[in-house]
């Protein structure tokens, strides 16, 4: 019953984080307190495009162009190869990916389009089943900030690139 009780007021300290947070980065710090791991926020580019405090400690897996940085390119071409980005877009719910090394990854969905997502590296305490949960909650609610930030509205192209991919897809 306790158990029970904790992910419940996790849940709802998730959730009112949109509110009092108002921004991703607190959005991410208040994650990561109950996920005891870094979480990296990455754009369908894999430019990240926020990263918890644990996860900005984080330099191994990065690498920057033009004073942007992303994922590096060795990652991006084993998660290709596993078919990872693949489950990335097909489904609307945290998954484990288990490789080099242990991963959560989830989908951040607007209009059903999938914008960018969510990456929780396993590094300071092994994942628990709930955190599945968590996650997808991160996701639904960071959908919704995004929204409010208006970030994907831009002159970077990336709104016409996400418009080409929903036609193809």
């Amino acid at each position: 019953m306790n158990k029970e009780y904790d992910l419940y007021k996790e849940k709802y300290e998730l959730y009112d984080s949109l509110f009092t947070q108002n921004n991703i980065d607190g959005i991410l710090e208040t994650v990561e307190n109950f996920l005891n791991n870094p979480v990296f926020i990455l754009d369908t580019s894999y430019r990240f495009i926020s990263r918890s405090p644990l996860a900005r400690d984080e330099i191994s897996s990065t690498e920057t162009h033009n004073e942007e940085n992303y994922l590096l390119s060795d990652i991006v071409s084993l998660m290709k190869k596993d078919k990872c980005i693949d489950t990335i877009y097909k489904t609307t719910n945290s998954f484990f990916y288990y490789s080099d090394q242990s991963l959560i990854f989830c989908s951040i969905r607007i209009n059903t389009l999938t914008i960018a997502y969510i990456c929780v590296l396993q590094s300071k305490r092994k994942f628990k089943q709930e955190d599945l949960e968590l996650t997808n909650i991160l996701s639904n609610i960071l959908s919704i900030q995004i929204q409010k930030e208006h970030l994907f509205i831009s002159n970077s192209g990336l709104d016409e690139e996400y418009y080409l991919m929903d036609l193809l897809v």
